[in-house]
Parts: structure tokens; C-alpha cells; sequence
């Protein structure tokens, strides 16, 4: 007999956490169900209930902030003539579009309600000006606030296959993309169907050693370095390190362009110097103008890792206490954050990097530091 486990978990930013990995302020419950339609009702029930006792924004007055707007009298999703919609002021008599709005307002606040519309269009925007991107169907809803931050998403409207999993996930993140608040209420089943996919597995990649640097606790003592094989041309071979090497800041004049960064200079001064004898340093080509050792590009982040979880980079011992000491915490989280070398367009003094799921997001340049993956090619003659 199929099983039904109903997984609640509400996080919020610890008082007075300087970092986001500080989110101690955790409640997680777990239920389990024999029965599918006990199971789906106790989740809503449950959805209702986190919704209306959860103390942060946007819950904390009973509504979904970025969802108002849908509900009342503006904004409204109206279509365009290129076929596309807009956000335009007006109400649901005049003509305004709000029909995903009431129904993830239903669902959070009516437990019985059930969604009987299964061939809802997909509506979307991104309008500049208030920074919403609204999707609907008969599979899943996404409501995303950008300006602020904050993303609803859920599939529990139509809740009639016991093979599938449910949820209703809230997050609200800072500046940097990080998560600070977040309610997750998920229904999963060991219930399967007649056709599955097996999980798509992580790709794999060939790894060799080149050079030495410092990577114990401390950074007394410096031990050969991991390399990953991103591509082979032309006999030479591109590499980037397994892991983050070192936590540094880009630019101290907040220059997000990488031909004026510190972080260059160091990398093709100081350690090109220090982690490579003369017969390495010979092998390492100059692709880049004037540089040996680079960042990857967002171009490279692309063309290499069709999954963003095969962007993910370790910590050495030395850059894991590096980087709690920076932040006054114990990191323990597996995978860190890391610079790419190119800059945000549409935000100056932006840097595009590399979270720790692997995702691209934009930093602001100041005196924080960021995780370091160096790049380069290397004469092999393969």
C-alpha cells in the first residue's frame, strides 16, 4: 500500500544573523497517510494554517502581497496586440485578467477549494515597471515578485494523481538571491506510475593535477590541485578548478570590468608565481590577451554546464574556514559561491557569479569576497 508523507518545513532569518546560512529559526514537521484523499486535505488544511500564523511578509497580514494587486482593482494581466499580456489598471468588470490571482488566493485561504478550470492558459509578464512574472496551468502556478524578492509556487489546484507529488513553496530572498524566509509544504508518495524516467545523473567529468596551493585549515601547507577538464582543442586542454581555491575580493575600486580587477592581477601575478614551477608555467597558454590564468565567462558558465548542478564547487579545508571566519559562522553547507569575470549589463557595479546550487546571480561589488575558480589553458597535445 502507497504512502503519502506530508513534509512541513518554516524557516526564518535567525535575529540579529549577519549571514544567510544562519537560519536556525527552523520548525519542520512530517506526517505520514495511508490514504491519498486524507493526505491532499490535510495538506491544504496545513497550507491554510502555516499561511495564517507564519509572522514575516508577505503572510503576515493574512495575504499574499504581489497576489493583491490580481485580486483587486490593480494591476490586471490584459491582453496586448502582439498576443502577449500586460499589466494594465483596471478592474475584473473592465476587463482585467485576475483569474490565477483569485485561484491561488482560494487555495490559500479556502481548504475545500478545488480548481475545476484544468485548461487554464499560460499568462505571463515581465513588465519593468512592476517587476511580476505570473504563470498558470493545469499543472502548476508560479507568482514571482521580483523587486522584492520574493516567488510563490504550487501545483495543489488540481490535486487528483496519488503518483505525483504536491507543493506549495514560498521564498523570500535579500539582494544577493539568498534565501532568508521560506515556508515548504510538500506531499510526497512512494506511490509510482507505470512509466517512469530513471533521475537524470550528474555529468561527469575527467579530473587531473597541476600545480600546488594552500588548502588545509589555516593555509600553512600547500598540496596539489584538482583540475576539471572542461574542453580539449587544438592540443590544448581547458581546466578550471575543482574546487574554490581561495575567497577574495574582485576589485577594490568596485571596478566590475576584469581587465581593471585585483583579482586578475593576482591571479596571472602572485599565484600563477607560487602554485606553478617553470615547467607548469610553460605549459599554461595565453588564450585571454595578457592573461594566462582567467575566470570563466557567463559565455564559458553556458557552454559548459548545461546543468547548473554541475557548476556547483567544494570548499577546501582552507576556504571553508576562510570563509566562516569572514562571516563570524560555521559554514557547513557542501557547495560555495564563485566569481565569474563577466559584468552584470542591466546593474553597475554588478558582478555575475555563481551560487552555491550552481545558478547564476549578480553580486554588488564591495568589500565582501567571493569563492575562486581559476581557469586556463594548458598545452597538452591532445
Amino acid at each position: 500500500m502507497a504512502k503519502y508523507i506530508l513534509w512541513t518545513e518554516i524557516k526564518t532569518k535567525a535575529e540579529n544573523a549577519e549571514w544567510w546560512g544562519e537560519q536556525t529559526d527552523c520548525k519542520e514537521t512530517v506526517k505520514i497517510f495511508d490514504s491519498f484523499d486524507t493526505a491532499k486535505s490535510e495538506m491544504r488544511k496545513t497550507v491554510k494554517r502555516v499561511v495564517k500564523k507564519c509572522d514575516f511578509a508577505p503572510f503576515e497580514n493574512g495575504e499574499y502581497e504581489p497576489l493583491r494587486g490580481f485580486c483587486d482593482s490593480t494591476p490586471h494581466l490584459m491582453p496586448a496586440e502582439n498576443g502577449e499580456y500586460e499589466l494594465v489598471i483596471g478592474t475584473a468588470e473592465e476587463g482585467g485578467v485576475h483569474a490565477l490571482g483569485e485561484i491561488i488566493r482560494k487555495i490559500v485561504s479556502d481548504p475545500d477549494y478545488f480548481c475545476e478550470d484544468t485548461d487554464l492558459d499560460v499568462k505571463d509578464t515581465d513588465d519593468a515597471n512592476w517587476n511580476f512574472a505570473f504563470v498558470g496551468n493545469k499543472d502548476s502556478i508560479l507568482a514571482d515578485y521580483d523587486y522584492y524578492g520574493k516567488t510563490l509556487k504550487m501545483n495543489i489546484h488540481n490535486m487528483t494523481d496519488s503518483a505525483k507529488p504536491y507543493y506549495f513553496i514560498y521564498e523570500d530572498t535579500d539582494d544577493d538571491g539568498r534565501v532568508v524566509n521560506a515556508i515548504s509544504v510538500r506531499l510526497l508518495t512512494d506511490a509510482k506510475k507505470k512509466k517512469s524516467k530513471p533521475a537524470e545523473q550528474p555529468k561527469s567529468y575527467e579530473t587531473v593535477t597541476f600545480g600546488r596551493y594552500v588548502q588545509d585549515k589555516g593555509g600553512k601547507t600547500a598540496s596539489p590541485l584538482t583540475w576539471r577538464v572542461l574542453d580539449k582543442k587544438g592540443g590544448m586542454t581547458l581546466l578550471i578548478t575543482e574546487n574554490v581555491i581561495d575567497n577574495l575580493v574582485f576589485s577594490a575600486e568596485r571596478d566590475n570590468k576584469w581587465e581593471n580587477s585585483g583579482l586578475r592581477d593576482w591571479l596571472n601575478g602572485e599565484f600563477i608565481a607560487t602554485a606553478f614551477d617553470d615547467e607548469e608555467r610553460e605549459k599554461i597558454a595565453n588564450v585571454l590577451p595578457d592573461d594566462k590564468i582567467f575566470l570563466l565567462s557567463l559565455d564559458d558558465y553556458k557552454k559548459y554546464f548545461s546543468d547548473p548542478k554541475d557548476a556547483r564547487a567544494g570548499y577546501s579545508d582552507y576556504t571553508r574556514q576562510k570563509t566562516s571566519e569572514e562571516y563570524q559562522t560555521n559554514i557547513q553547507d557542501p557547495y560555495a559561491f564563485w566569481w565569474l569575470r563577466t559584468a552584470n549589463e542591466t546593474s553597475p557595479g554588478y558582478l555575475c557569479h555563481v551560487c552555491d546550487d550552481g545558478q547564476i546571480n549578480a553580486l554588488m561589488l564591495s568589500d565582501s569576497t567571493d569563492g575562486v575558480r581559476p581557469a586556463m589553458w594548458v598545452k597538452t597535445g591532445d
